[in-house]
């Protein structure tokens, strides 16, 4: 309980915003303090377990860019789980907040409310009575409804600027919790010359991590290079451990 109370002011402290986004999109109270201790202070991402940069609301894990324009991390609306699952009621909702979503730069007003696809699962699995009879009805279910929302399915699975991806998710710092200093994405700058122009968003890292990456990022090399020698200084060599003058020339905050 001590611990508890601990992560609580921790968090309160370092990353208010987090607690915030989860009392104003109503689904706080399915989640513990612990949980989001958890989320805060884990870098990597639910799914690929790369640095994620950013927390899947509905489920209060954390994900990269990459993983969240994937299928699982699709939330679904209640008329998609009464659809897929013949949910009457659902659990874990969040509340969508008006706010500009997308690279359209499109504004949203009218509020959602979107549930995790898994969730949605799990209780269907528990309302028909098992696995194998939640499978039964998914196979066999013929009604318009059921027809309407595989048909949206299709559809939303090929859009990467869905807006409900981007309504579902909220920035999110790492924390460490032994220095207690959180600390934002690192994104490669080298990376990003090398894709500017492409409808493309970058990977991020820790600050290991992007020196790791460093290693294998010929672009990065190559920016580090003509750097040391606008400087005129000796190009051979990598950046030495937490070189911050190379982390403020090869990376971006995130």
């Amino acid at each position: 309980m001590k611990s508890s109370f601990n992560h609580y002011k921790l968090i309160l402290l370092k990353a208010p915003q987090a607690v915030a986004a989860l009392e104003k999109t109503g689904i706080a109270s399915h989640f513990s303090v612990d949980d989001l201790f958890h989320t805060l202070s884990t870098p990597s991402c639910h799914v690929c377990g790369q640095f994620g940069t950013y927390r899947w609301i509905p489920e209060c894990v954390r994900c990269c860019f990459p993983c969240m324009t994937k299928p699982e991390l699709l939330p679904m609306t209640e008329r998609d789980a009464r659809a897929a699952f013949g949910l009457t009621k659902s659990g874990f909702i969040m509340a969508t907040l008006p706010a500009i979503y997308t690279s359209f730069q499109r504004p949203y007003c009218r509020k959602r409310y979107l549930l995790s696809r898994e969730r949605a699962r799990q209780a269907a699995v528990v309302i028909h009575g098992g696995e194998e009879e939640l499978a039964e009805y998914v196979n066999n279910g013929t009604s318009n409804a059921k027809i309407a929302y595989d048909q949206r399915v299709v559809k939303r699975g090929r859009g990467v600027n869905d807006p409900t991806r981007f309504m579902s998710v909220v920035p999110l710092p790492c924390l460490d919790s032994s220095s207690r200093i959180t600390r934002a994405g690192l994104a490669c700058q080298g990376c990003h010359y090398r894709t500017r122009g492409r409808n493309t968003h970058p990977q991020t890292y820790t600050t290991k991590g992007i020196f790791e990456h460093f290693n294998k990022c010929s672009s990065a090399r190559r920016l580090w290079k003509a750097h040391r020698k606008m400087t005129g200084k000796s190009s051979k060599g990598t950046p030495g451990p937490y070189s911050y003058r190379y982390l403020d020339m090869l990376h971006r905050s995130m």
